[in-house]
C-alpha cells in the first residue's frame, strides 16, 4: 500500500504548488479593467486563472448579463479577488487531504458556476475511492466528501458489507439548474458545483449496491401496503356480513342458526392474506446492504448541510443528495 499512499501524497503536493503559484501571481496580474488583444481585432477582458482565455473557455468561464447603458447581452466573468480567493479556499481545504483530482477552469453563468472547480477523480488514503466519471465541483463540497468517505462510508462497509467501497456510481455535481428544474424555484446547489448525487457504490470484491435497488420499502411504502392491506380486510368483512345477512333470510333447519353465526364470526374475524410482494412491504428492509446504506445517510447528516434520500420522496428514491450548504442551525436530513 506505500506505492497508492506516496501517489497520492504526491497529487496533493502538486495540488498544493499548482494552487500556491496561482496565488502569488494573481495578484501581480492586470486588473479587472485590464484588456488584452483578441480575435478579429477586439479586446475581452482578463477572467483565468492565467489571465487569458480561448474562445472555449470563454464560452466555459463566463456567463451572461446585461448591459444597463445599452440593453444588450455582455458576457461576465469572476474578478481577481474572487478567483484568488477560490484559490485560497481550496489550498486550505484541500492541502491536508489526499485527493486525486484536475484544477477545471472557472465557471461562470449568470449566477451559476464556481470561480475555482474541480474534476474529483479520486478521494481517500490507503482505501482510495474513485469516481467515474469525475463530478465537477467546488472544494467545499470535495473536502466534505472526503470527510464522509474516512469517518462513514468505509467504516460502514467494512463492519456491514465486509470489504471497503473502491468506487461510487453515477456521482453527479454541477449543474446550472433550479431545484427539481423548476423554474418557480430557487437556484439548486448544484448550480454552483456545492452538491453532489449518488446512486450506488462498488466494493473491493465486486459487489454494486444501489440505492434504488437496496434501500428497501420507504415509510410511505409501508403506510401505503398498511392501507391496502386494512382496505381488503374491511372489504372482506363486509362482504362476509352481507352473505351472512343474507343467510338469515332463507329457511334452515333447527341449530342451524348458531352454526351460521359461528362460521359469520370465523369469515369477519380471519386475517387477509396479503397480495403477491405485498408482505415485504409491511416492514423495512433488514438486509446488509440496507443497513449499510441507512448508515451512509445518517453520518451524512452530521457532515453536510443537507442530506436527502428516498425517504424524502420519489424524485429521491434511488440516490443521495448531498451538499453543503450553510444553516444557521442544523443539517437538513430526511
Amino acid at each position: 500500500m506505500a506505492a497508492p499512499d506516496k501517489g497520492l501524497s504526491g497529487i496533493s503536493i502538486w495540488l498544493s504548488l499548482a494552487l500556491l503559484v496561482g496565488i502569488v501571481v494573481l495578484p501581480f496580474l492586470p486588473g479587472d479593467d485590464a484588456k488584452q488583444p483578441a480575435p478579429g481585432g477586439q479586446t475581452a477582458p482578463i477572467g483565468s486563472v492565467s489571465g487569458a482565455t480561448n474562445s472555449s473557455d470563454a464560452t466555459a468561464s463566463r456567463g451572461d448579463g446585461e448591459d444597463t447603458a445599452t440593453g444588450e447581452m455582455v458576457e461576465e466573468a469572476w474578478t481577481q479577488a474572487e478567483l484568488t480567493g477560490g484559490l485560497r479556499e481550496c489550498l486550505r481545504l484541500l492541502a491536508p487531504i489526499a485527493v486525486d483530482v484536475n484544477l477545471a477552469e472557472p465557471i461562470k453563468k449568470g449566477a451559476c458556476g464556481s470561480p475555482a472547480p474541480l474534476e474529483v477523480r479520486g478521494l481517500g488514503g490507503d482505501k482510495k475511492v474513485t469516481f467515474r466519471p469525475a463530478p465537477t465541483m467546488n472544494c467545499r463540497l470535495a473536502a466534505g466528501l472526503s470527510d464522509w468517505v474516512e469517518t462513514v462510508l468505509q467504516p460502514a462497509a467494512r463492519e456491514e458489507l465486509g470489504s471497503p467501497v473502491t468506487r461510487i456510481v453515477g456521482a453527479s455535481s454541477y449543474s446550472c439548474r433550479n431545484i427539481y428544474n423548476n423554474p418557480e424555484l430557487s437556484l439548486s446547489e448544484h448550480a454552483t458545483g456545492n452538491a453532489i448525487d449518488i446512486v450506488g457504490f462498488v466494493t473491493a470484491d465486486g459487489r454494486t449496491v444501489k440505492v434504488l435497488t437496496h434501500w428497501g420499502p420507504t415509510r410511505r411504502d409501508i403506510a401505503k401496503a398498511k392501507k391496502v392491506h386494512e382496505a381488503a380486510k374491511a372489504a372482506a368483512a363486509k362482504a362476509a356480513a352481507a352473505k351472512a345477512a343474507a343467510a338469515k333470510k332463507k329457511k334452515y333447519k333447527t341449530g342451524e342458526r348458531a352454526t351460521i353465526h359461528k362460521a359469520r364470526l370465523k369469515v369477519e374475524n380471519a386475517p387477509v392474506a396479503p397480495k403477491s410482494g405485498e408482505k415485504a412491504l409491511l416492514a423495512p428492509a433488514k438486509t446488509k446492504e440496507a443497513a449499510f446504506l441507512k448508515r451512509l445517510h445518517k453520518g451524512a447528516c452530521n457532515i453536510f448541510g443537507t442530506a436527502l434520500g428516498p425517504e424524502l420522496n420519489e424524485p429521491h428514491r434511488n440516490h443521495f443528495h448531498f451538499d453543503m450548504k450553510q444553516r444557521r442551525r442544523r443539517s437538513v436530513c430526511r
